[in-house]
């Protein structure tokens, strides 16, 4: 049941094809640029905006629609991008309370799988919240615009995993994975 609503909930996002033949025209493993979140029903999607960046791309749903941006929106501060696509039939992602999550807590990865249209999940864990990579002397003084919290696991996954999110085990969003394969473990933001 938890599956199969998540599974509603995740999109994916693939570079454009423009060749009209049938084996040039299939979305491969090879042209997916990573995951998005619905957020309504009507359309409005979440994902990090570095998937997007400068890319000529499409959502395709968990029913094989393949469907065009109609709108992006980049935020600075976080570094996620609000995508607008025609979709009135989405199942909006419920969030988890930030303080409710705890250090060592389970949590799935999941990310959308163009191979079969479905998920692909990795387990692991929190390992610290409101975490903060390599603060310097320096950084102790910031402004609100250059604050970055971020969720660390404890085990860090594959780069196939930009842009998958985290769930509990409620079903609600964590976190999004906003990169994969940085040195010293994963940063994840929440």
């Amino acid at each position: 049941q938890a599956l199969n609503q998540l599974q509603k909930q995740l999109l994916g996002i693939y570079r454009k094809k423009s060749d009209k033949d049938v084996f040039n025209s299939l979305y491969l493993d090879k042209d997916f640029l990573g995951s998005a979140l619905a957020i309504t029903s009507d359309g409005w999607l979440l994902t990090p905006a570095n998937l997007i960046k400068d890319a000529n791309y499409v959502v395709i749903t968990s029913n094989r629609k393949v469907l065009e941006p109609l709108k992006e929106v980049i935020d600075p501060l976080t570094k996620l991008a609000l995508l607008k696509i025609n979709a009135q039939d989405l199942t909006p992602a419920r969030f988890a309370d930030f303080n409710s999550l705890i250090a060592g807590q389970p949590v799935l990865a999941a990310r959308y799988s163009g191979q079969n249209y479905s998920l692909s999940i990795s387990r692991t864990a929190l390992e610290k919240i409101a975490y903060q990579e390599g603060l310097s002397g320096k950084d102790f003084l910031l402004s609100s615009e250059e604050l970055e919290h971020y969720l660390k696991l404890s085990r860090g996954l594959e780069d196939a995993f930009t842009g998958a999110v985290l769930f509990n085990d409620r079903g609600e969003v964590v976190g999004l994975l906003n990169g994969a394969g940085k040195p010293g473990g994963e940063v994840y933001l929440a």
